[in-house]
């Protein structure tokens, strides 16, 4: 296309000249353009692919994001978990007043004739229907001992609500009590025997007395837990039945279950098993000892006998009044021990206040 000016008074080849001209330098003005596009084209092509620099760095943010985020996350997954302890520890203490209005006492630590003893049943055995595990209840013959083989699919149901989720052992629902290795006047036992676990036992009380291990050493003793009222005051001990009027501290200063994680020690909500180690410690914890005691601290540390948790740095319990409280770990050892009486008539305060 000619885009010169033709003049008319000139000649013809003057004309052709200038129009010849001025198509040359349309040409060219195409020509570069079209150079010129091809190589935005090909540029834009080698730009579509990140360089290996930026992809290091790519990713390094999205690491310092993801470290950043990781701690918020586990923190809200560990307050969940938390809450459905509690929720749990709430359920319990729920069944234990429907119990008590329904047989004018709250359950007995265990059942038995004299020590350790027979039949042995537990006091979330009895509090089994309050929790809507009435099937589980009807199967137990409480007049006979728990390790008969009629009584194996009892000990190995697991209650979902008796677990705590922060634990990573409420993947193994089941443990084994091994041999106490003592003279056992009640018949032979096979150990090691398999019993469902749990999370939660009953409050003891602190005057269990003490064992001399020959060291030195002085231990919760492994027999007086097992006597009357007179020598124990706690909630939970063999034959107890306590009832409301015996506790003179206050239901809402007094627990009546906590925690006990399973990492040191195992615990099952069936009962206490004759012939067994540390049997009547299986379902019962003392406040003798702040909960989640370590060695070599400040109070003995007991690892059979005391409360502890998987929370960081807590321990959930629930009162006898039912509300659930949390005691940490730094908490002053005498006011801890007095919320675990039921008649001691301490003045110190309530260990969920610190």
């Amino acid at each position: 296309m000619l885009v010169g000016k033709l003049v008319p008074d000139l000649s013809a080849g003057r004309l052709r000249l200038q129009a010849d001209a001025v198509e040359g330098h349309d040409r060219g003005k195409r020509r570069y353009r079209t150079a010129a596009g091809e190589a935005s084209m090909l540029w834009g092509k080698c730009r579509r692919a990140f360089t290996l620099v930026e992809l290091l760095v790519v990713i390094a943010v999205i690491g310092i994001l993801i470290g950043l985020l990781l701690p918020a996350v586990q923190q809200v997954r560990e307050a969940a978990r938390r809450t459905s302890c509690q929720n749990n520890l709430r359920q319990i203490g729920l069944a234990l007043q429907n119990y008590h209005e329904a047989h004018g006492s709250y359950p007995a630590g265990w059942i038995a004739g004299e020590d350790a003893g027979v039949p042995g049943w537990g006091w979330m055995t009895w509090a089994l229907p309050y929790i809507e595990q009435l099937a589980i209840h009807d199967q137990i013959q409480f007049r006979r001992n728990m390790e008969i083989p009629e009584h194996e699919a009892v000990r190995l149901s697991t209650i979902p609500n008796l677990l705590c989720p922060s634990s990573p052992l409420s993947d193994e629902p089941c443990i084994e009590l091994p041999t106490g290795n003592y003279p056992d006047p009640h018949g032979a036992v096979p150990f090691p025997i398999k019993y469902s676990r749990t999370h939660y036992v009953g409050c003891v009380g602190t005057s269990i007395g003490y064992d001399d291990m020959g060291d030195g050493e002085f231990c919760p003793s492994f027999t007086n837990i097992s006597g009357g009222a007179e020598s124990l005051d706690g909630m939970f001990y063999r034959n107890s039945h306590t009832r409301l009027e015996h506790v003179f501290d206050g239901t809402s200063h007094t627990i009546a279950v906590g925690e006990r994680s399973g990492f040191i020690f195992d615990s099952t909500w069936l009962g206490v098993q004759h012939g067994a180690a540390f049997p009547a410690w299986r379902i019962l914890a003392w406040t003798g000892e702040p909960p989640n005691n370590e060695p070599f601290s400040e109070v003995h540390f007991h690892w059979y006998a005391q409360f502890n948790s998987a929370h960081w740095g807590l321990t959930n319990f629930v009162l006898l009044d039912g509300s659930v409280q949390v005691v940490a770990d730094e908490v002053d050892p005498e006011v801890f021990k007095a919320s675990g009486t039921i008649y001691g008539g301490e003045m110190l305060g309530d260990p969920w206040q610190f």
